[in-house]
């Protein structure tokens, strides 16, 4: 499988977007749930076989706009 990757901040938390001509897809493991970066590391090696399963659901958005650079977290 070779797809343009990204993490990117959807609704309370960070998913995974397959980068498609410039829109942005949600992507989804086999039972519908969104695949979050943190369960994709998690789950090495065994998460590469997840995002073969995976789909690009509904479009989330497009690189037309600038995007939001990460906030960071503060330090405890």
């Amino acid at each position: 499988m070779s797809a343009e990757l990204a993490s990117v901040r959807y609704g309370d938390g960070v998913v995974l977007v397959r980068v498609e001509k410039g829109i942005l897809y949600l992507l989804r493991d086999p039972k519908g749930d969104p695949i979050t970066p943190s369960r994709l590391f998690e789950e090495l090696p065994n998460s590469i076989r997840l995002l073969e399963g995976a789909h690009a659901s509904e479009p989330i958005g497009d690189l037309k706009h600038q995007l939001e650079p990460p906030v960071p977290s503060p330090s405890r």
